[in-house]
C-alpha cells in the first residue's frame, strides 16, 4: 500500500524478502534483519506506529536513505532507543524534518555520532527540547553549522554542558 503527504508518494518500509513490513509491529531483531534501503519509502506515519524500542536496530545506512520527511514521526522515545551510530547517516533535510520534541530523547553519544552538516536543519525549538547534557557531545564543527537562530533555544545550562574548546 503506498501512501501520500504533502504530495510526496511513500511506499512500505520493506522487509528482506522484499515484503511490506507492519511497522508497528516491528522490534529490534527484525529491525536487524532488514536491508540498509528498507526505509526508503518510510512515511511519517510508519514512524509514529513504529514502537520506539524498534530503533535500537536502526543503523546508519538505513537512516541515510530513509526520506526527511519520515523524520517528521519519530519521539523522543524513538531517538533515546536509536544506537548513536545510526546518526551518522543524518543529514540537515533529516534534522529540519524531525518533530522538535524528538530531541527529547538525544543523548551526548548521539550528538558525538551525528555528522556536524546535519546542524544546518536545527532550529530554536529542536533546541530547546534537547537534554542540557546531549550537548556533552557538541563539538565546534556543529556549532560552526548550526543556524545562528537554533541558538535562541539554548538555556544556561546547555552552554554549562558543553564540552571546553
Amino acid at each position: 500500500m503506498n501512501s501520500t503527504i504533502g504530495g510526496d508518494c511513500f511506499m512500505p518500509i520493506i522487509g528482506p524478502n522484499g515484503q511490506e513490513m507492519d511497522p508497528a509491529a516491528m522490534d529490534s531483531a527484525t529491525m536487524g534483519t532488514l536491508p540498509p534501503d528498507a526505509f526508503a519509502g518510510a512515511s511519517a506515519a510508519d514512524m509514529a506506529a513504529m514502537p520506539p524500542p524498534a530503533m535500537g536496530g536502526m543503523t546508519g545506512p538505513m537512516m541515510g536513505n530513509m526520506p526527511p520527511p519520515a523524520m517528521g514521526g519519530m519521539g523522543p522515545g524513538h531517538m533515546e532507543a536509536m544506537p548513536p551510530h545510526a546518526m551518522q547517516g543524518m543529514g540537515p533535510q533529516h534534522m529540519e524534518a524531525m518533530a522538535p520534541g524528538a530531541m527529547g530523547g538525544m543523548g551526548p553519544q548521539h550528538m558525538e555520532a551525528m555528522p556536524a552538516g546535519a546542524m544546518q536543519g536545527m532550529d530554536a525549538d529542536m533546541m530547546a527540547n534537547m537534554p542540557p547534557h546531549a550537548m556533552q557531545g557538541m563539538d565546534a564543527d556543529m556549532m560552526a553549522n548550526m543556524p545562528p537562530e537554533a541558538m535562541q533555544g539554548m538555556d544556561a545550562d546547555m552552554m554549562g554542558a558543553m564540552p571546553p574548546p
